[in-house]
């Protein structure tokens, strides 16, 4: 029987053992350096083990996979190393690097596809990291700018397509590989994309514009062809974006700016709007109707009197425009210019007795002068010639009240409801007959 001092000991050497065995055990953090320590050294053995003891202990700690993936890649196990990569990747989805070291693994594992997509995904995230790889990039690139080019010969539209998109973002300075995407969209009949394409190739390389000027000249006119009838259709964002392409491709060519510029205006884009009408100007400097769409714009924005400079000068060029005379008598009454207003009203309708527009705008002034009986007469004749305008029914009604005749208001105000007017005329068209009901 063990007396109570030896079992004492026993116990103490026990706990003794048991501390010093947990002093022993190393932790995570010491297995990380002892890995990154031996990679510096070259003892990648060591260090393959060190870091999988890691992994081990947390699979979760990316800077581990990435250690242990340029250990092995560098101990020629590339397959093993892209399984590492792709775990750090995925732990460290905005560290671009490793969408680099990850493409670089499939180059060594020859899947030039899967390292284009990957450097590509780096590149988005930091476009710098390219100069870094510029080596390995460039050979993946040219691998696959080869291989997108002869499918292309070949007339195997689909595997070009998806090969060229590849490779654009790893070159991203090379109109050639745009150009030759430019191609195989219009090989396969998607003129629009290859527009865009094109004008991004141009772009790139400008010398591209000159080395295939006949090929370009056609698909660039019938880019204006498409522009023009996206605008038509009032698909203004297929319209602007086919347009900018044009005037890429043909920079000297004033039709595509002005159909920029009205594309623009339409869609309240008035600064591009503006660009587009001079860049018309800056080629043909007495483009009456660039100056006269230039003062819209303005008009819309409310700069009444550049509005009006841009519409004298228009008219300098063109006196006997009649639609031009009507805007500007439209920006005199914005200014509270009301007789230079009725003035321009009067010849816009002298040189065009069918201008309904012109009616509307004299009738409105002449009811802000108070001469509601040739008001009458204008906008009796605005809404024969435009029964579909809520607006001229609208000053009728108003004209109709000053002189008293309720029934002829009602009717007319009524007429206005009934063309679905926009909200604006919708509410004081209500308001108007509102206030006939009223005692």
């Amino acid at each position: 029987m063990q007396s109570r001092g030896t079992r004492f000991l026993v116990l103490l050497m026990i706990s003794t053992l048991v501390l010093c065995a947990c002093s022993k055990a190393k932790s995570t953090e010491e297995y990380l350096q002892d890995g990154q320590k031996y990679l510096e050294e070259g003892d990648l053995p060591k260090a393959i083990a060190a870091l999988e003891q890691v992994i081990n202990k947390d699979p979760d700690l990316a800077e581990a996979h990435r250690l242990l993936g340029e250990a092995l890649g560098r101990s020629g196990r590339w397959s093993e190393a892209a399984d590492e990569f792709k775990a750090y990747q995925t732990l460290a989805k905005d560290d671009a690097a490793g969408y680099f070291l990850l493409g670089q693994a499939y180059v060594q594992t020859g899947d030039p596809g899967k390292a284009a997509t990957t450097f590509a995904q780096g590149i988005r995230i930091d476009p710098s990291l390219l100069d870094s790889y510029e080596e390995e990039v460039a050979e993946v690139a040219d691998d696959i700018l080869q291989a997108g080019r002869e499918a292309l010969e070949a007339d195997d539209l689909e595997t070009a397509t998806e090969l060229l998109t590849l490779v654009a973002p790893l070159v991203p300075g090379r109109g050639e590989v745009y150009f030759l995407l430019g191609q195989a969209h219009l090989k396969a009949n998607d003129t629009n994309q290859a527009l865009i394409t094109f004008a991004n190739a141009v772009e790139l390389s400008p010398e591209l514009a000159a080395e295939h000027a006949e090929e370009i000249n056609a698909l660039a006119e019938t880019g204006l062809g498409i522009g023009q009838a996206a605008f038509d259709a009032g698909d203004l964002d297929t319209a602007a974006e086919i347009l900018d392409a044009v005037t890429t491709l043909l920079p000297n060519e004033a039709r595509a700016y002005f159909l920029l510029g009205n594309v623009y205006n339409q869609a309240n884009r008035f600064a591009e709007a503006v660009d587009a009408y001079q860049s018309v100007l800056n080629l043909e400097p007495e483009s009456s109707s660039a100056l006269t769409n230039m003062g819209v714009v303005y008009y819309k924005l409310g700069d009444l009197e550049t509005a009006i400079k841009q519409f004298g000068a228009a008219l300098e060029l063109e006196p006997e425009d009649a639609e031009t005379h009507y805007l500007l008598g439209a920006a005199y009454v914005q200014m509270d210019e009301l007789e230079k207003g009725q003035a321009e009203f009067e010849q816009a309708l002298a040189l065009n007795e069918q201008l309904a527009p012109a009616y509307i705008g004299l009738g409105n002034v002449r009811i802000l002068l108070e001469d509601f009986e040739a008001a009458l007469t204008a906008l009796e004749k605005a809404v024969t010639l435009d029964p579909d305008s809520p607006e001229a029914y609208f000053a009728l009604g108003q004209v109709y009240i000053q002189l008293g005749d309720t029934a002829e208001a009602r009717t007319a105000l009524e007429r206005v409801l009934s063309l679905n007017p926009d909200p604006r005329w919708k509410e004081q068209t209500e308001l108007l007959l509102e206030s006939l009901d009223s005692p």
